[in-house]
């Protein structure tokens, strides 16, 4: 079985971000014009997976 990608943390993600997200028809579409390019609003980071096996 094949996992996920990178996984990154993105801050000041509020409830109502996270409802409209869940609520989108499209998970990535809504990423891609909402989220992703919107550093300045959600800054993000990546998070060390290796990390979270231990």
């Amino acid at each position: 079985m094949v996992g996920p990608g990178s996984l990154y943390h993105y801050a000041n993600f509020t409830t109502e971000d996270f409802a409209a997200f869940q609520a989108a028809e499209s998970k990535g579409k809504h990423f891609g014009a909402h989220i992703k390019d919107q550093a300045a609003k959600y800054p993000f980071t990546k998070v060390d997976e290796s990390a979270l096996a231990a």
